[in-house]
């Protein structure tokens, strides 16, 4: 897959059909426009791109928002594990635009013309049927069916996808994450939710119960779930483990002012900081518990490599 990370005035490409969205998260409801579009394209010699943002452009649209409101819309996936699931899902091109530099202020047809058809070489397009678009998003799918017979290009326009009678959404899915339902979030996205962050130093109390964690440092703009104890996969080098993650304050201890997310991989105990780390979330094991001193702590971290080792 080739990657333009801003849009480009020489374009090779001359056939294009494309989807454009932000994608976070790229659920169920999102594969079904990009698995249609890329589909379509591979039936008809065409090429599949996709248009996306490098900042999620309500960011921006809430620069002045309380930290309340911008917690609410943090992200499912990073910008690289976006670009890794598209390649995965057999996508051609990505296109990543800056919002507020590039199209922000454009009006909708001006969008649609101007840089959709004549500098990417749209003659196919795939949204949804909420698809807003242009200078204060007052573009809609009336106005995207009249654009799309003056301007010959094909539309498709694809129902959203349900979930127990309820619209699949980035939404819905970190209100899963938050409450700790980690079975759903992943259900509705089609794959085991995943963090990726590095290994930092941490206290290593872990290793003195006979539990050493990797300490993980997280990207700031992507959502957390629930505290709490959970099963995960990690995958490192190309290996995959299973392990116990814990996000939360180490009440035991009485420790800890800031959030940590620390990891134990079972069966491994080598020196592995600043390494990247893909913690897929698989179930969550119980709450964050203050035990009453280390000898019970560890007897209840067996009972979570159990269920662990279990999934």
């Amino acid at each position: 897959m080739k990657v333009f990370w801003k849009i480009p005035t020489q374009f090779e490409y001359k056939n294009v059909g494309l989807a454009i969205g932000v994608f976070d998260g790229v659920h169920c409801g999102h594969q079904k426009i990009i698995k249609g579009l890329v589909d379509s394209c591979r039936k008809k010699g065409m090429t599949s791109l996709i248009f996306t943002f490098e900042i999620h452009p309500r960011k921006i649209l809430l620069s002045n928002s309380t930290n309340l409101e911008l917690e609410h819309h943090r992200l499912l996936t990073t910008l690289n594990q976006k670009i890794d699931i598209l390649t995965d899902l057999g996508v051609d091109v990505v296109v990543i635009t800056d919002f507020e530099q590039e199209i922000m202020n454009l009006e909708a047809t001006e969008f649609i013309q101007g840089v959709l058809i004549d500098k990417l070489k749209m003659r196919q397009m795939w949204v949804g049927t909420n698809y807003l678009f242009g200078k204060n998003r007052l573009g809609d799918i009336k106005l995207l069916e009249k654009l799309s017979q003056e301007r010959r290009f094909n539309l498709h326009i694809i129902e959203p996808v349900e979930f127990e009678d309820e619209l699949i959404s980035s939404t819905r899915i970190r209100k899963y994450l938050k409450q700790g339902d980690i079975r759903a979030a992943n259900l509705l996205l089609g794959r085991q939710w995943t963090i990726v962050g590095t290994v930092i130093h941490g206290t290593k109390r872990g290793r003195i119960l006979g539990y050493p964690t990797a300490n993980i440092k997280w990207d700031e703009e992507i959502v957390l779930p629930q505290e709490g104890v959970y099963a995960v996969r990690v995958k490192m080098d190309d290996e995959d483990y299973k392990g116990i993650a814990n996000l939360g304050y180490r009440p035991t201890f009485g420790e800890e002012k800031e959030l940590i997310f620390e990891v134990h991989i079972l069966d491994f105990d080598e020196e592995i900081y600043s390494k990247e780390l893909n913690i897929s979330f698989v179930k969550r094991i119980r709450d964050e518990m203050q035990f009453e001193d280390s000898d019970s702590l560890t007897e209840q971290l067996k009972k979570d490599e159990k269920q662990a080792r279990e999934m």
